[in-house]
């Protein structure tokens, strides 16, 4: 074999050898770097939300959804804040104009007011994600970042089921609406 072939046979396994690690290391496309951005935006949108009614809302079931809403939307974009430093991309660490906008809209209500505007917002911000999340899902390049989407995917789509409960009324803290009780449990003997 000639040195030239040697040379070749070399460059072309070093060249696979940077391929697969770039391709190991998790680069990302254009399209994941847009989700990570979305997803990143939504979580501290929703943890800020959860926050906020947990101190606003007067109803005791809101008031829990929203603890939940913080403490999973907190956990989440902590995990993706893993995933984009092992894949070499950030996320954003404060939340962009749109999202302030959503959380401005409810900063001075209180009670029933801040109730429906909350419901009302998380009903809108998790049908338009949970779109952008199933598709990550399944047609995702990066592994880390696909299971990501699938794993939190239920977690959403649970909170979306119960934002829409929670806007009938279904779940209406009993505390604050207690039932009537039967007129003849009172009635005298």
């Amino acid at each position: 074999m000639s040195l030239k072939h040697i040379f070749i046979v070399f460059s072309c396994c070093s060249l696979l050898s940077v391929l697969a690690q770039a391709q190991s290391s998790g680069s990302l496309t254009a399209n994941e770097q847009q989700f990570l951005q979305m997803a990143a935006q939504t979580h501290m949108t929703q943890a800020r939300l959860g926050q906020m009614a947990q101190q606003q809302s007067d109803r005791q079931d809101v008031k829990n959804f929203g603890q939940t809403l913080d403490q999973s939307h907190t956990k989440d974009y902590e995990t993706l804040t893993a995933i984009a430093s092992q894949n070499g991309a950030t996320i954003p660490k404060g939340i962009d104009a749109q999202h302030q906008s959503v959380i401005d809209g409810s900063k001075n209500l209180t009670g029933r007011k801040f109730d429906k505007q909350f419901l009302h917002y998380g009903k809108q911000l998790h049908r338009s994600v949970i779109d952008q999340y199933k598709h990550e899902a399944s047609q995702g390049q990066n592994a880390a970042l696909r299971g990501y989407a699938n794993n939190t995917l239920p977690t959403l789509e649970d909170q979306l089921n119960k934002v829409q409960e929670l806007s009938s009324g279904k779940a209406m803290s009993k505390t604050k609406h207690p039932e009537q009780a039967p007129a003849s449990r009172y009635a005298s003997k």
